[in-house]
């Protein structure tokens, strides 16, 4: 398809105006026929691309004038940068870059971080030996995070951004579920593992921290593994949910090889910046 010789025109279609942002429609149009479009909001000088529909996603021409004109955009409205986020739904496709993601990449898109959501089967994952197996040695004690004393709380609430970033606070949470834990080595605090319900049947397990010097995979399982065994001990609750970073391989690779008989749904974001 030539869409040099063609009439290609990017509609920007207002949807909501206020004083905290913009949001518009925008339709790729040849000749008159929409090709593709996608939702923008705008705050701050930010954009985030929302809902893109490329109606031939394989096409790897169309996704490239899709996002040439995008930055057309970026640019008359003076932002400083726009978000998109892709989604794969199929570990399958681990590691397989899209087209839209082969097309943006010959422009000024880079990837900024990428992130793979789990659902497992807890009650079937707590049955796994890895999952079962305790790795830490009689130095190693793991408790219920209400056994925290007020000096604990205070030495850990004063490591924050030093030994541990505020991503991993574990009092930013209203309510936590009762498998949350503390790791103790010698009775010192080196981590924790607190979990928050998602929904009625699903468990997050949204923060799991071991200072670094303490830091291995074995300890960090064992971690997990305690909290899921309380779960599937004293609740009802049948489900798990956590998040894991791309830039975790380890964990990512056990994940992919030992989880294939209980894990219910899979999702991988890629989040890709505009640079300009």
């Amino acid at each position: 398809m030539d869409f040099v010789q063609r009439n290609v025109m990017l509609i920007s279609t207002p949807l909501l105006t206020q004083d905290s942002g913009e949001a518009s429609q925008l339709e790729l149009q040849i000749e008159g026929e929409v090709k593709g479009k996608c939702t923008l909001l705008i705050v701050d000088s930010e954009g985030e691309i929302n809902d893109l529909d490329i109606y031939e996603p394989d096409n790897f021409l169309l996704c490239n004038l899709f996002f040439k004109n995008m930055e057309q955009i970026a640019i008359e409205k003076r932002l400083n940068t726009i978000y998109l986020t892709i989604s794969h739904k199929t570990m399958g496709n681990l590691g397989k870059i899209s087209t839209i993601e082969q097309a943006i990449s010959t422009l000024n898109w880079n990837l900024k971080t990428s992130q793979q959501i789990f659902l497992f089967d807890g009650v079937k994952m707590d049955t796994d030996q890895w999952i079962r197996t305790n790795h830490l040695n009689t130095d190693f004690s793991i408790d219920n995070l209400t056994t925290l004393t007020s000096q604990e709380k205070e030495e850990i609430k004063q490591g924050k951004n030093i030994w541990y970033p505020d991503r991993f606070d574990p009092f930013q949470y209203q309510t936590i579920g009762r498998n949350s834990l503390v790791l103790r080595y010698k009775g010192q605090v080196i981590g924790w593992c607190i979990t928050e319900l998602a929904s009625e049947n699903i468990l997050m397990y949204d923060n799991l921290f071991v200072k670094e010097q303490f830091w291995n995979m074995a300890r960090s399982i064992s971690l997990f593994g305690t909290s899921l065994r309380m779960q599937c001990e004293e609740s009802d609750i049948r489900y798990i949910t956590f998040t894991v970073h791309g830039d975790n391989t380890p964990l990512l690779k056990i994940l992919h090889k030992k989880t294939a008989d209980y894990i219910v749904d899979f999702k991988e974001l890629r989040l890709y910046k505009l640079a300009l």
